[in-house]
């Protein structure tokens, strides 16, 4: 959440929303200019009720004097609260500048920056050598000692805008949220702005996981605690419940079971990837079930197409995934100089799939022309 929808939340904007499985998710509801040509736009924002919500309580609690002093009670109905900030100014307190006139506003700012000041030593802890050190791993290209906002001894410089790079740095870090989530949850309009804000998160400490009391009250807990049903949500929606003909390897093996009537239960699918012998990453041409790292993928392949054309074992491809990245591909190839080192590995690459595509056509699987193989 930027800074400026954060002062622009209504008094009333905690909301709790039932999923599909069962769990609450707790979502701060406010608003946003940033995706709607600057006009006003109903956004959420997930958070968590033991930690999210203590803060808007905590902050509800500050309001509450404010508009108690001034004889109003914040209304919830849609129509109304957003005539009622979360944070509305402490000038209209008794004793603030609206209020007060002469020396004694002069007294109360004093005792207030006392408030802020000693505030402010209790956030922002003192920079020592370990913290800039940990900056240059995280940015090895970035003169951090240079800085005068990181000048050993003094206060970090902290910054509502940090919470949100580090919401990104320490997520891209647990491997468990996907790019497109986390472009989603930060509103952001195109994928290299995700990326950007992700960027050094190998080299960041998970500081997390080194205090194990403290490992189970944060965020991080939910992302690792939902990984394997999360897969298993995948895994039955792309391969066990889809109508479209799959290919590859993996793919081959699980359409021959279903045609069969074959088809694993969900307790088979959780006991397997609990024990490490099944996983499933949805990918761009499908979707991939080797457990691990994958031993074949090089360099910057994102859409890994010796996958496809080396018909991989692990593979589950879809011709509607395989017909997008060639619609992209073409998109992209608009704007690469022909004859270029770029544009001739761009080239081979959209022939390659485009021979792939031919085979995984629906068409191509009632003739049985099909890529083979087998899976585990």
């Amino acid at each position: 959440m930027r800074h400026g929808e954060a002062r622009t939340l209504p008094y009333h904007c905690m909301v709790e929303k039932k999923g599909r499985h069962g769990r609450i998710h707790s979502l701060i509801a406010g608003i946003t200019t940033k995706l709607n040509k600057g006009q006003p736009l109903r956004a959420h924002w997930v958070t968590t009720g033991r930690e999210g919500f203590r803060a808007v309580r905590l902050a509800q609690q500050f309001a509450s004097v404010v508009y108690e002093s001034l004889g109003i009670t914040p209304r919830k109905a849609n129509v109304y609260k957003d005539e009622f900030p979360l944070f509305p100014s402490t000038d209209y307190l008794p004793w603030g500048k609206r209020g007060l006139l002469g020396g004694r506003v002069q007294t109360v700012e004093n005792r207030l920056n006392n408030a802020k000041e000693s505030l402010h030593v209790r956030l922002f802890p003192i920079i020592v050598e370990e913290d800039v050190a940990e900056l240059e791993e995280i940015d090895p290209f970035r003169a951090w000692r240079e800085e005068p906002e990181f000048v050993i001894g003094q206060r970090w410089p902290l910054t509502t805008h940090q919470l949100r790079r580090s919401l990104a740095l320490y997520a891209n870090a647990s491997g468990l949220v996907r790019l497109s989530s986390l472009r989603r949850q930060l509103q952001h309009i195109t994928r290299e702005m995700s990326l950007y804000y992700g960027r050094g998160s190998t080299f960041c400490k998970n500081f997390i996981t080194n205090d194990p009391d403290g490992y189970k009250k944060h965020v991080a807990y939910e992302w690792q605690d939902g990984e394997d049903e999360a897969m298993v949500l995948a895994f039955t929606r792309d391969v066990l419940n889809t109508k479209e003909p799959m290919f590859g390897g993996a793919g081959n093996f699980y359409q021959r079971q279903k045609e069969r009537g074959e088809v694993m239960t969900r307790d088979e699918i959780f006991r397997r990837m609990k024990a490490g012998l099944l996983s499933y990453r949805p990918g761009p041409l499908g979707g991939c079930t080797k457990p691990g790292e994958c031993d074949k993928r090089k360099g910057l392949d994102l859409i890994n197409v010796s996958c496809a054309t080396d018909n991989c074992r692990n593979l589950v491809g879809k011709h509607s995934k395989i017909m997008r990245v060639i619609q992209l591909k073409r998109a992209a190839m608009a704007h690469i100089t022909l004859g270029s080192i770029e544009g001739e590995m761009e080239s081979e690459e959209l022939k390659a799939l485009e021979g792939v595509e031919r085979k995984w056509r629906p068409q191509a699987s009632l003739s049985g022309n099909r890529t083979g193989g087998t899976s585990d």
